[in-house]
């Protein structure tokens, strides 16, 4: 069982799954920004008009795809995947609040 401190590491890994139209959902994995209670509430205040390529880039710094993690290439994961904004978005705040507790 690992061991809880009271300072969480900044980062931390979570694979989200991108809905591919007629095919499979695709495994990303991300590089997502910890925050507390009261950073989540900030960040969902600052988003809640909308999401957008902006919300990815201040909930995340990295990705497992072979392109870089850069503004133009998630707004083409974006432009391509639409629903992949909704998965992205959703997979880090359920992460953060329903963190898996394990057996």
């Amino acid at each position: 069982m690992a061991k809880l401190t009271l300072k969480p590491d900044a980062t931390f890994r979570h694979t989200v799954y991108i809905p591919v139209p007629g095919g499979e959902p695709a495994a990303v994995e991300f590089v997502f920004k910890q925050r507390g209670r009261k950073a989540m509430a900030a960040f969902t205040e600052k988003h809640k008009e909308a999401w957008t390529a902006d919300t990815v880039l201040d909930c995340a710094e990295g990705w497992d795809l072979a392109e870089s993690f850069t503004r133009e290439n998630i707004e083409l994961l974006l432009e391509n995947y639409p629903q992949a904004l909704f998965a992205v978005v959703d997979g880090y705040i359920d992460e953060v609040f329903n963190a898996r507790q394990g057996n």
